[in-house]
């Protein structure tokens, strides 16, 4: 794979957004490429995949079911939340979780926050996952906080520690690890890795957008290669961030698995 590393350096060579990347073979933990894969970034929604983690342990411990109800308020409700436009109501912790996921719904993220506290989600990223980087800090859209300096953060590093302890189900059990693959799996922002892709690809993964930063992470199943991909583009020239260069790697990833045989 080393045509592959010459070949992501080439397309990033002029380019002038700071990059966060890690690529790793899941099955023989070869790192296929990396940069400034420890540093700590602005998380976006990515940390949304911790939360659900962290809510999913709270099943395991039986605290919990998924089946429970958490009632919606109205002042709960953020604007543009799809999945809560009919109103308050009661939603169920599974429900909060896919839309939390699969539409990055920041509604239902909060709600789920403010239920299990900053603590708890905070002491399983410390504790259960041992990742170094990654902190909850804030509610999502909480732009107080952020004129106060209080961001979340991630790393690629952690990212993929985080991925590589789902898919070995060496957290929660093994039907909750299955749930929130197939949960990531359902995603349905696929404009970035996935930009320029257009086979039916089984990817387990959560974007992440704010101003001048946009990020991908997840995991990728190519001809039944099991490949981490995780890109982080931030302090961009653009405050919609850098989705086209995201994209290109990802096509130049997939490309060279699908037809490793032939290359």
């Amino acid at each position: 794979m080393e045509n592959l590393k010459i070949e992501i350096d080439k397309l990033l060579e002029n380019i002038e957004d700071s990059l966060s990347i890690l690529i790793q073979d899941m099955k023989n933990n070869k790192i296929i490429y990396s940069r400034n894969e420890n540093e700590k970034i602005i998380s976006a929604s990515t940390i949304k995949i911790q939360i659900m983690l962290a809510v999913l342990e709270q099943v395991k411990q039986n605290n919990i079911r998924l089946t429970d109800k958490i009632f919606v308020k109205k002042d709960d409700i953020l604007k543009g939340a799809e999945a809560f436009e009919q109103g308050e109501g009661n939603f169920s912790i599974k429900e909060l979780i896919n839309w939390m996921i699969i539409k990055s719904d920041n509604t239902a993220t909060n709600v789920l926050i403010n239920k299990f506290g900053f603590e708890l989600i905070n002491a399983y990223i410390n504790q259960e996952l041992k990742l170094e980087k990654t902190k909850l800090n804030r509610l999502m859209q909480d732009s107080i906080a952020r004129e106060n300096g209080r961001e979340n953060y991630i790393s690629q590093n952690d990212m993929l520690t985080t991925f590589k302890m789902l898919y070995n189900h060496e957290i929660l059990n093994d039907n909750l690890c299955d749930l929130a693959i197939h949960i990531l799996e359902k995603q349905r922002s696929q404009n970035q890795i996935m930009r320029y892709i257009y086979d039916d690809v089984k990817f387990a993964h959560k974007t992440g957008v704010l101003d001048y930063l946009n990020h991908d992470v997840g995991v990728m199943n190519i001809n039944n290669q099991t490949i981490y991909i995780g890109i982080s583009v931030y302090n961009c020239k653009q405050k919609d961030g850098n989705k086209q260069i995201v994209g290109k790697i990802g096509k130049l990833v997939y490309s060279k698995y699908k037809y490793k045989e032939e290359n």
